[in-house]
């Protein structure tokens, strides 16, 4: 791959230099297809394809294939794996399928997500549903050494002359931002070749093509204006984080109880992670702990949260549940509409069971929990709080979530006391977002009455919890600490499951079951609250259980 300089090109060929520079030009076929390398300062060399392609091996025409058009990408996964994209999934499949059928161009499809959701994988799985050849192009050169942007857009224009004569052919572009940099107007100074051949690139291509980016923004309006569908991925819902570290495992030899697989799946974990970590397991014979181990020390450096969605939290008894409505019937009722757009409002005493219901109901629903505090929320500066609203409805939008919001009411204070304009402000972005979320939602709050009277209207449902009653503080007593209750255990009146779990968690510190310790907490942790209500507590002479 000796350089030849410009001068001697031209008179071996019996051409003016003039000629010669036009023919070997940025914007000429043998250099924008990658035949041949500018080397810079009027020297030039065949490029690495071509070199690869006169040293194949006569009669080779797969390894001619390969070399011009790159090598498929095989993938473990498969369709179900990618149940998250829903619609847009099957509309991706069906535009790539007619464009097939009637050999329509200029069809491209963009898919971006964050890095490792599953883009690339997800392009091997749609060529293999359809029945195409996914070719990944400009991913390597000789010796699989990685390509320049030049190489890259040869590669890609190359293959779209060659996909012209070639049948069921899906291009693939991973990493497509590369290729595009200073193409759009605002990075004119970084462009190389002309914007109207890389417009052309993607306007004109005969074969339909995927461009993957976890950057779309970086593509410039002008390709992106020329994409015939974008799909984005979300993060991976539980049920598919399951479905592949099922797989995963029996790929690596590992065998994973029920129990395992859950665990792991509560994380959340790219596809590529998972693989990645079960196959470690599998090196070193090691078990689950290690897989989750390693997994959420990879998460903690990918800035996501290393821990289990699933970490303990209240659990929600309908036994054990007192409110205005009737919660069998209105979680029965819910869950057998089908219907998404559902809003509720959930309100009364800490520790009535507020957002264990909540989730007892995604539960149910079959969906994930994307649960936010009021201070996951506030911000510091002007118009950051409602950057912060409106970046988790989209969340639980894309992840097809039940969202929760704890401690509403300071979200959506009654805006008749505001002081500050900012206060109006994230009131009403609430409230918008509210108002056309078209999935589940429940804002739990200890102070209905401080909430904004417009909220009210955008609540489908407004559920009250109370204390317990008597029978079901007696019942929850039996339940939690496996013995009878005492009779003074009546003169306690607004105790909650949350003082039971509370006093729970302290007798197993302190080791203490007797009767009499354990009343006498939860009557100090019902005192605590500022609805108790401010009475003796009194002692009954017979402490001994009903």
């Amino acid at each position: 791959q000796e350089e030849v300089n410009l001068r001697n090109i031209a008179a071996l060929l019996a051409l003016s230099p003039a000629v010669a520079s036009r023919r070997l030009g940025p914007e000429a076929p043998l250099v924008m297809f990658g035949i041949v390398e500018d080397r810079r300062d009027n020297d030039f060399a065949p490029s690495a394809s071509t070199t690869r392609i006169a040293r194949a091996p006569h009669g080779a025409p797969d390894k001619l294939r390969q070399i011009l058009l790159g090598i498929p990408k095989a993938t473990a996964l498969s369709w179900e794996d990618f149940s998250q994209l829903g619609e847009d999934g099957e509309m991706a499949a069906a535009i790539l399928e007619a464009a097939i059928k009637r050999k329509a161009r200029g069809i491209n499809i963009l898919l971006h997500g964050t890095p490792g959701t599953g883009k690339s994988a997800f392009a091997s799985v749609l060529a293999a549903r359809l029945g195409l050849h996914a070719l990944f192009v400009g991913e390597s050169v000789n010796a699989g050494e990685e390509p320049d942007r030049q190489q890259r857009v040869g590669a890609l224009a190359l293959a779209q002359k060659l996909s012209s004569r070639m049948e069921r052919l899906l291009l693939v572009v991973d990493e497509a931002e590369d290729i595009f940099v200073g193409v759009d107007d605002s990075r004119g100074a970084d462009r190389r070749g002309a914007k109207v051949f890389m417009n052309n690139l993607v306007e004109g291509n005969p074969s339909p093509t995927l461009f993957i980016s976890n950057h779309p923004g970086r593509l410039g309006q002008a390709v992106l204006r020329r994409m015939t569908y974008a799909l984005e991925f979300p993060n991976l819902d539980r049920s598919a984080r399951a479905r592949i570290v099922r797989r995963a495992a029996t790929r690596h030899g590992l065998a994973l109880s029920q129990g395992d697989v859950h665990a792991l799946a509560c994380l959340d974990a790219p596809p590529a992670l998972s693989d990645h970590v079960l196959r470690a397991a599998s090196l070193c014979d090691a078990g689950t702990a290690a897989a989750l181990r390693a997994t959420s020390s990879v998460l903690k450096v990918m800035d996501r949260r290393p821990i289990s969605r699933e970490s303990p939290k209240a659990e929600f008894h309908a036994a054990f549940a007192c409110a205005d409505e009737d919660l069998d019937h209105l979680t029965e009722k819910v869950v057998v509409s089908g219907r998404t757009d559902i809003s509720m409002c959930l309100s009364g005493p800490p520790g009535t069971g507020k957002s264990a219901y909540a989730r007892h109901l995604a539960g149910r629903m079959g969906l994930e929990v994307v649960e936010k505090r009021a201070s996951d929320l506030l911000g510091m500066y002007v118009g950051q709080t409602e950057q912060n609203i409106a970046t988790c409805f989209r969340e639980a939008e894309t992840k097809r979530a039940f969202l929760i919001f704890e401690e509403a009411d300071s979200l959506l204070r009654d805006r008749a006391t505001a002081r500050h304009s900012w206060e109006l402000q994230q009131v009403n972005e609430m409230l918008t977002w509210m108002e056309r979320h078209p999935f589940p939602f429940a804002c739990t709050t200890n102070f209905g009455v401080s909430l904004d009277p417009a909220a009210a209207r955008r609540f489908l449902f407004k559920v009250k919890f109370l204390p317990l009653g008597r029978a079901q503080a007696r019942a929850l007593f039996r339940h939690t600490f496996s013995i009878a209750p005492p009779l003074r255990l009546d003169t306690l009146s607004v105790l909650t499951p949350g003082d039971f779990a509370l006093v729970a968690r302290k007798a197993e510190v302190t080791g203490d079951r007797d009767p009499d310790f354990l009343v006498q907490a939860l009557a100090a942790e019902m005192e605590g609250r500022p609805d108790a209500v401010n009475r003796p507590i009194g002692f009954l002479p017979i402490s001994s259980a009903q």
